[in-house]
């Protein structure tokens, strides 16, 4: 799980998708992996902001890029992201992993 420490929790996205009216957030989690079209998510590659710009506006910047936070793709692997609100970081995380092993 990753912490999302962020300021952006609206219902809904500003940007519409294929046409369609924006996701809301449970829209956005509930996407399956298995059955999504690769094809219609955004390849996190691709996304480029301006280092310059504060850290709530990059992460505007991202979610505005992004679409869909909780499932994206790098490159050809399509990804379903979950963040926690536990306050845990995400390199807090792969310390503790590490330990494990």
């Amino acid at each position: 799980m990753l912490n999302c420490d962020c300021a952006y929790h609206e219902p809904r996205l500003h940007s519409q998708v294929g046409g369609k009216a924006p996701m809301t957030i449970e829209e956005m989690k509930a996407v399956d992996i298995r059955t999504v079209d690769p094809k219609t998510l955004v390849d996190v590659t691709t996304i480029k902001i301006d280092e310059n710009l504060s850290k709530e506006e990059r992460v505007a910047e991202f979610l505005r890029q992004v679409k869909n936070p909780y499932c994206f793709r790098v490159g050809d692997v399509v990804v379903k992201n979950v963040y926690s609100t536990d306050g845990v970081t995400l390199q807090d995380r792969f310390e503790q992993f590490a330990r494990t092993l």
